[in-house]
């Protein structure tokens, strides 16, 4: 038996044991940058898989996986990392043992990690996010063409949805295996399609062997998509906050604070089968204000002390990589990162803490790339939504 390291070797067992289905493409994870249009059956029989398992075998990084290998380069976590860490541990430092003898390009991938995104359809547009997952900022990028070259390629429609075709080939497949169901989005709890598909798992019994994630924004509170949650073995719920206050409101377009932040309070109390989760995007923005995010966090704590974190830099659109960030932003970051690791003073939060220190580290020792993109993106955004950077940061991008 030889057990794979993670830290040592840059192998994923994704290919074999994870599927990402993103609209009418199919993937092994969300961090894959391939582009084929493949559905979910055409993707399991294909070229492109199976090219990634013999890359991975030879010791070589997949083209479409050099996403998690740049990350990892500069110090932050990747999917990859992710994929390997023992999900129900605190410690980002502990794995899964996996046998490289059960990998080879001919072993069928067993989907055990299933991802959904099965439409755009969100009432938020985030500064981070893009078209292809927010029909908010698709519909603005429809007003203002130019910003196509933020987030992502023009649509034919705002609002995109997955074939019925590719949805009816889901259901198809075997789902047996499956232990881990994801829904992101969009806004999940705004899909119809993941109401139906959770009723089809439960309708063939799958759901007591399944362990549901989903992403929400905390905009929607539904009863009716809560009670289907409760049917599951164990629900992960992630809130996506990157922020609070006037920092969310800023940063995700669409937030009302007041309504997010009760929202938040009644899934934080929420019990078995739920385990709760709080998901940062770590843009420039969510830097600046640090130190108001940990308070939040161990305010939130103190009601539920099983609360957890995940999180992950954003590395796109590219401007908000914290790379770009000027002299002037990163001084005051470097600050409020400080602030915010003396403020999370318990193990439940190790997560964002280590990935703080990460990005500490660059962005004291590293110079700045290309910050003219960091404020030229700021202030477009800016003057196309009427908003202004100081009234949020308390100081003025020069």
């Amino acid at each position: 038996m030889t057990i794979i390291d993670p830290t040592k070797e840059f192998f994923c067992p994704a290919p074999w044991n994870g599927m990402y289905c993103h609209l009418n493409n199919t993937k092994p994870c969300h961090a894959n940058s391939g582009t084929e249009q493949l559905s979910p059956t055409e993707y399991l029989e294909s070229d492109f898989l199976k090219n990634i398992k013999r890359d991975f075998i030879a010791g070589r990084v997949p083209p479409s996986c050099s996403i998690c290998k740049n990350r990892e380069d500069i110090g932050i976590r990747s999917t990859r990392q992710s994929t390997f860490r023992k999900v129900d541990e605190i410690d980002p430092n502990k794995y899964l043992e996996l046998d490289s003898e059960d990998f080879t390009v001919d072993t069928p991938s067993v989907i055990a990690r299933l991802e959904l995104r099965t439409s755009n359809l969100c009432n938020f547009k985030c500064r981070m996010c893009n078209s292809s997952s927010s029909s908010e900022l698709a519909r603005e990028a429809k007003e203002y063409p130019f910003l196509n070259s933020y987030f992502g390629d023009n649509q034919e429609e705002s609002v995109e949805y997955t074939s019925d075709a590719s949805l009816e080939e889901l259901k198809k497949i075997t789902l047996d295996g499956v232990r881990t169901l994801c829904l992101t989005g969009g806004e999940p709890l705004l899909i119809k399609d993941y109401y139906d598909f959770l009723d089809v798992l439960i309708e063939r019994n799958l759901n007591q062997n399944i362990n549901v994630e989903l992403f929400t924004n905390c905009s929607v509170y539904n009863p009716k998509f809560i009670d289907r949650l409760e049917k599951f073995k164990r629900v992960r719920f992630v809130m996506s906050i990157d922020g609070v206050g006037k920092t969310a409101e800023y940063a995700r377009k669409g937030t009302i604070w007041s309504t997010v932040e009760k929202n938040i309070y009644t899934f934080t109390g929420m019990k078995d089968p739920f385990q709760i989760f709080f998901n940062t995007a770590i843009s420039p923005y969510v830097l600046l204000d640090a130190s108001s995010h940990a308070k939040f966090l161990m305010k939130l704590y103190e009601i539920n002390p099983g609360i957890r974190t995940k999180c992950y830099a954003t590395v796109t659109p590219e401007p908000l990589h914290f790379r770009n960030m000027d002299v002037q932003s990163r001084k005051k970051a470097v600050d409020e990162i400080d602030k915010a690791l003396e403020i999370l003073t318990v193990d439940n939060f190790e997560i964002l803490k280590k990935e703080y220190r990460g990005i500490r580290k660059t962005l004291v020792e590293k110079d700045p790339v290309d910050p003219n993109s960091f404020i030229n993106y700021t202030r477009i955004l800016d003057a196309i939504r009427n908003e202004k950077f100081e009234d949020v940061f308390g100081y003025k991008l020069v």
